[in-house]
């Protein structure tokens, strides 16, 4: 696609509009999709989810982590679309033909699906909210971001448009300080505050900004301590809210700085989230002081 018009691309010198192939993507049954495994799927590599083929108005581009994380049939019931199979494509998962509305839908605005996203986490007779999959579904958001070419180069700006600066480079290999037009990939919510994926212990899903978490620095308490601090260094009455500012954390926790909400409308995480924070934030210190040591 030509970068000022993604609806048009460049052949000899010429405009031609892509119009039409957007049109045969929306309403023919072309885009491969993720399906449960059935007798008209073709089998995929991991032995648990196959391929169909459906039009673009009824598939929604994903990246390709949540193919990798998720179920294909909890992405269509909590998205209401089949998941494009993205997985499969390599680079050409972010073509920019889909980001286009008029091929298939997208996740950015992120559909309105609160609800539809609870009934997935809930299973059993007595719909126990399962941890497991709150667990998963937090690390396919993650690793869309850290994939994404949008948000893979640490430190890149955009503005207020959402356009990427960088550098490009002429024919003879020198840097120049303007960047080439940037053609426009399937895009994320620009803020990890979009995502209302927070499991909270009483079972409701809330966004980023609407919890407490334990601080970062509280993986450096030793082990025989930490039980006894964890309820009342991370309780609502007793903890100043605010986000991490580590580089991965900080995407999780909020890339915008430091934010203040009112205290009665912060809420815990279920017991299981915050354990695996914790740990995470205990390995990844522990890493950190293993390589110090290495480095003396």
């Amino acid at each position: 696609p030509s970068p000022d018009n993604p609806d048009a691309t460049e052949m000899l010198g010429q405009s031609i509009s892509l119009r039409g192939l957007q049109r045969v993507l929306f309403s023919q049954r072309i885009l491969p999709v993720a399906v449960p495994l059935g007798n008209d799927s073709m089998k995929a590599a991991d032995n648990s989810t196959g391929t169909g083929y459906y039009e673009g108005q009824h598939s929604i581009w994903v990246p390709p982590s949540f193919l990798k994380w998720l179920s294909p049939e909890l992405l269509r019931n909590w998205l209401g679309k089949r998941p494009l199979r993205t997985d499969l494509m390599g680079g050409a998962a972010y073509h920019p033909i889909f980001s286009s509305v008029h091929v298939l839908g997208q996740l950015c605005p992120l559909p309105e699906r609160r609800s539809q996203l609870r009934n997935e986490m809930l299973e059993g007779p007595l719909r126990q909210p399962n941890a497991q999959t709150a667990l998963r579904l937090m690390a396919a958001i993650g690793a869309a971001y850290d994939t994404h070419p949008d948000f893979i180069t640490i430190g890149q700006h955009h503005d207020a448009n959402g356009s990427k600066a960088g550098k490009s480079t002429s024919k003879n290999g020198t840097s120049n300080s303007a960047a080439a037009p940037a053609v426009a990939c399937p895009a994320l919510p620009a803020l990890m505050r979009a995502w209302p994926v927070f499991l909270t212990a009483d079972a409701s899903l809330v966004t980023l900004d609407q919890i407490v978490l334990p601080a970062p620095d509280f993986a450096l308490v030793p082990t025989d301590l930490a039980p006894i601090l964890r309820a009342h260094l991370i309780k609502e009455e007793t903890l100043q809210h605010r986000f991490g500012n580590g580089k991965k954390r900080g995407k999780m926790r909020g890339s915008g700085g430091q934010q203040k909400k009112s205290k009665a409308s912060l809420q815990r995480l279920r017991p299981l989230l915050e354990e695996a924070i914790i740990k995470a934030d205990q390995a990844s210190a522990k890493a950190d002081n293993n390589a110090g040591e290495e480095a003396e």
